[in-house]
């Protein structure tokens, strides 16, 4: 009696779950919803690889493909990302003082 009782309290709580689950919308231009990666597609990160390994995907807005979040947050072609992206600062030796 009680595995009933508890398998009909999982199965109600998964139906109500799904019924009433507040549906992802991918509103603002050039996103779409997916399920991918732990990390996004940034002007920052373009060509790194992502470190974190998911055990399972992501559920959340991905700029489409051929796009990356600027600074703001936003999806912008990729060719408008900062070119100074991939710039390393150089220390220069001759500036230190010893």
């Amino acid at each position: 009696m009680s595995r009933f009782v508890v398998l009909l309290f999982v199965t109600l709580a998964v139906l109500y779950t799904a019924a009433y689950a507040k549906k992802l919308v991918c509103d603002m231009p050039n996103e779409e919803y997916h399920c991918g990666s732990a990390c996004q597609t940034t002007c920052a990160t373009l060509g790194q690889p992502c470190p974190i390994k998911n055990i399972r995907c992501n559920d959340a807005c991905y700029c489409k493909s051929g796009y990356a979040r600027n600074r703001r947050g936003i999806c912008i072609p990729v060719q408008n990302c900062s070119k100074r992206r991939h710039a390393v600062p150089l220390l220069r030796l001759d500036s230190i003082l010893y």
